[in-house]
């Protein structure tokens, strides 16, 4: 056993080995280009990195990097990798990276202690393979410096630590504390739908009468929140007290994250759920009957066997909210993804007889010459069709990723340092470009994005307050975000600029004096 243990511990090792490289290797700063949220974190770590201040720059002046740049669990990893590396987009994004790597890791040692070894290996095909969006391939969306696999990777060790809690490892739940508190503090979106995994067995455990489940996750539970209360003072120390850049809007964006009643934006959703969403749907759905039984059963003492409640309890109250409140982005349902392959897969080993490719052929043979399909041949040809759904999505997905890889950040950087005077001001809301601009900048509020957002996503007649006219930049940069919101139409049909040069997604323009 011990063995066997080995080779398929030296096995998960080199496929992720191979995973990691194919990461860094593959046009990782192209593929995807640089992101509108990566840009706050990198231009504020960058700062930090060569001159010694977390904060954000505004035309020469310092302001407050929160709340658009990431907390200390993302950008401590990425400031040790400037330190280490340089500063540059790749070293940037290699913590993310990492993360992604820990996170397989992390979700097949789960998949093996629930379900066995190979589901645990099908739970790795699922979720590389069966991705059916780029916004769901952990490929595309690792390569990222946000939050996302960071809080995935902190959350899956915490489940993990969690497993292995007994009457002999108490020693464990520091680290259960650790990487939950951490989880938290990364992305606040995950909050609820923890805080329901860990509340549910926590239920079940008392009315059950079990002692040791309900103590252990009591404590569990309440020792995270702590420590994210801990890690959040951390962080607030970090960001210091440099002033902020215009109102806080921290409630506001609550409350445009969090719960969303838009009728086209609740369609979008169940329309998403439906086309992206539908091996998440049907993890929830097929196991929904089972983990209910489970709970009423007299489940063991070992918290190992109440992990698999509590990942169904966060999947299935994720994909609740994905439906019912969110606004219906593909990357906000992500997470819910990616945990449930775990039960995504154990349904597919489960029609298939443990990935039986003799038993499909022979099932699916039978019901073509019977022409009759019974309940067994049923569920073999929805794998298949499940199977070859994904495999056509994700292949979709990783093709336009490359098709549509680009450097015009890069560009336009190597532009304004070659034609653009040092002093020149420069304004944009294209905020991966500040990452690479050395001379002053300015950009709107914070609030802006929301007033943005809602008129974009939610088609709400908003009137944006933000004018840049009266701010007299020198230049003016238009890139994917600013062309998508609107945001400098008014400024380029008043003929305050005028276009100097293009790069693909990016225009530059020059203030007429």
């Amino acid at each position: 056993m011990a063995k066997k243990n080995y080779r398929e511990f030296a096995s998960l090792g080199i496929f992720l080995l191979i995973v990691f490289t194919l990461m860094v290797t593959i046009k990782p700063e192209e593929a995807t280009p640089l992101w509108w949220d990566e840009g706050w974190t990198l231009s504020a770590v960058r700062n930090w990195v060569e001159k010694g201040v977390f904060a954000l720059q505004l035309n020469g002046q310092w302001v407050s990097a929160d709340p658009p740049v990431h907390p200390l669990s993302v950008t401590v990893p990425i400031a040790a990798s400037f330190h280490m590396l340089g500063v540059g987009p790749l070293q940037g994004r290699l913590p993310g990276i990492i993360f992604t790597i820990g996170t397989l890791a992390f979700l097949f040692a789960l998949a093996k202690r629930l379900y066995g070894s190979r589901v645990a290996w099908g739970t790795l095909f699922v979720v590389l393979c069966l991705a059916p969006s780029s916004d769901f391939q952990p490929l595309l969306v690792g390569r990222q410096a946000m939050g996302e696999m960071p809080m995935l990777f902190f959350l899956l060790a915490g489940y993990w630590f969690w497993g292995q809690v007994s009457r002999r490892s108490w020693k464990l739940i520091p680290l259960v504390w650790f990487f939950w508190g951490l989880a938290i503090i990364t992305k606040r979106q995950a909050l609820p739908f923890w805080m329901l995994s860990w509340l549910v067995p926590t239920f079940v455990a008392l009315i059950q009468q079990k002692r040791q489940v309900f103590v252990v996750t009591i404590i569990s539970g309440l020792g995270a929140g702590l420590a994210a209360l801990g890690f959040q003072s951390l962080d607030a120390w970090l960001v210091g007290s440099w002033p902020l850049y215009g109102n806080s809007i921290i409630e506001e964006a609550y409350k445009f994250h969090a719960w969303t009643w838009n009728l086209s934006t609740r369609l979008s959703a169940l329309y998403y759920l439906v086309t992206a969403g539908i091996f998440t749907l049907v993890a929830v759905l097929v196991n929904v009957q089972r983990i209910y039984q489970m709970s009423l059963a007299r489940v063991e003492q070992e918290t190992t066997s109440w992990c698999e409640l509590s990942l169904f309890v966060f999947v299935a109250s994720w994909l609740a909210w994905y439906v019912l409140g969110s606004l219906s982005w593909l990357r906000h349902l992500f997470p819910a993804f990616l945990v449930s392959t775990i039960f995504f897969a154990k349904a597919l080993s489960n029609w298939t007889k443990g990935f039986s490719l003799s038993f499909l052929a022979n099932v699916v043979g039978k019901s073509i010459r019977r022409m009759k399909i019974n309940q067994e041949g049923l569920r073999s040809i929805t794998a298949l069709f499940l199977v070859g759904y994904g495999l056509g999505l994700n292949y979709l997905g990783l093709s336009h990723a490359a098709n549509n890889a680009n450097s015009d950040a890069y560009k336009v950087a190597e532009y304004v340092a070659m034609y653009v005077a040092p002093d020149a001001v420069v304004e944009t809301y294209d905020s991966e470009l500040l990452f690479f601009l050395d001379g002053p900048y300015h950009y709107p509020p914070d609030y802006v994005v929301f007033e943005l957002n809602r008129r974009f996503f939610l088609q709400e007649n908003i009137e944006i307050s933000y004018d840049p006219l009266p701010e007299d930049s020198d230049y003016l940069i238009i890139g994917p975000f600013g062309k998508m919101w609107g945001l400098y139409q008014p400024a380029l049909d008043s003929g305050a600029f005028k276009l100097v040069v293009s790069f693909n997604q990016y225009s530059i323009y020059e203030r007429m004096r």
